[in-house]
């Protein structure tokens, strides 16, 4: 039998719980997971900024999971209104639409997600 944490039931009881979802639950509605959306990321500082030379560097850093490093790098090279225009290019007109998994999510007693 599968039995829940009691520290979890009570949080969820409470309206104290918070769930922390990555970009997982969101691959299955369409969107790029976190690896796919820093490889666009980068090919967006290869194709727009002058004199970008790290992207074989960045792609090596993406291989070993430092995706922190690899966002703050293209964001840092990218600047406001590059990084603005590269993420309403990917996300404002896809077609992704929510899943039953984030509809049910919805639904739990969480405070934050």
């Amino acid at each position: 039998m599968n039995t829940f944490p009691k520290d979890l039931i009570d949080s969820l009881a409470s309206g104290e719980a918070i769930a922390v979802v990555g970009s997982g639950l969101s691959l299955t509605a369409g969107l790029p997971s976190w690896p796919q959306l820093l490889e666009k990321m980068i090919k967006e500082c290869d194709e727009h900024v002058v004199g970008f030379s790290e992207s074989n560097e960045l792609r090596q850093m993406l291989i070993h999971g430092e995706y922190l490093a690899v966002a703050d790098e293209c964001v840092k090279r990218l600047g406001k209104a590059l990084y603005r225009d590269f993420l309403q290019r990917t996300f404002k007109n896809s077609s992704a639409r929510p899943t039953k998994t984030h509809r049910l999510l919805l639904d739990l007693p969480l405070s934050r997600i």
